[in-house]
């Protein structure tokens, strides 16, 4: 469980202070990632104390919601860029996020209308359409 510098982290910054014998709780290896990471979680937020960014349970609800569309897509490693305006609950969430996406994207594009013939309008119009096309 401990083969790379994360889960070695992440046992450390939750086991420090406790005993060895936490560490060594029986259980398949699937019990003890949960219980790992319930542990993290729980350490994560004392570390926070009173005054937290989100409430507690907000967190966690993300938290879960998260680790369900890693499952749905078969992802074990977290990358945000992997992340699809398909997993979001309503379709006009996904649009938003994918019209959203696309004023930046026909700015990058029209950028180059400093050097050559593509005008603003033209680069807006391509990251809109570019972007409108379902995302894989």
């Amino acid at each position: 469980m401990l083969e790379t510098p994360l889960m070695v982290s992440i046992v450390t910054l939750t086991f420090a202070g406790h005993s060895a014998a936490e560490l060594k709780r029986t259980g398949s290896l699937d019990e003890r990632r949960d219980r790992l990471f319930g542990a993290y979680v729980e350490r994560m937020f004392q570390r926070k104390g009173d005054s937290p960014r989100y409430p507690r349970e907000q967190a966690l609800l993300w938290l879960g919601w998260l680790a369900e569309k890693m499952q749905q897509n078969d992802l074990q490693l977290y990358r945000i860029e992997r992340m699809q305006p398909r997993w979001l609950a309503k379709k006009w969430q996904s649009v938003l996020v994918q019209y959203c996406m696309s004023i930046p994207t026909g700015v990058l594009i029209s950028a180059p209308q400093l050097f050559g013939n593509i005008t603003a309008r033209r680069g807006i119009a391509a990251g809109v359409m570019f972007l409108s096309s379902p995302l894989k």
